[in-house]
């Protein structure tokens, strides 16, 4: 037996399915998870957003939460985690 739920996020649809029913609860609660954690990181439109502060900083040093400092460094920051 195939468990399906769907909702909007992010401006796009998301689907979580499962083959077991008493799994599909705790999949979609760990997807809805994770796709908050995504938007209040990169959001352009919440004011909240690790991105809104960033940009509201440009061009001045600012300190990135220590899971962003990756991404920092793929982007061609410094390895100190600090984007200038």
């Amino acid at each position: 037996m195939v468990s399906i739920k769907s909702w909007r996020a992010l401006g796009t649809s998301v689907h979580v399915i499962t083959t077991h029913p008493k799994g599909l609860e705790p999949a979609a609660a760990a997807v809805e998870k994770l796709l908050t954690r995504v938007d209040l990181t990169y959001s352009r439109f919440r004011p909240d957003s690790e991105l809104t502060y960033l940009n509201s900083h440009a061009g001045k040093p600012v300190q990135l939460a220590a899971q962003h400092g990756d991404r920092c460094r793929h982007a061609g920051c410094p390895h100190d985690q600090r984007c200038r």
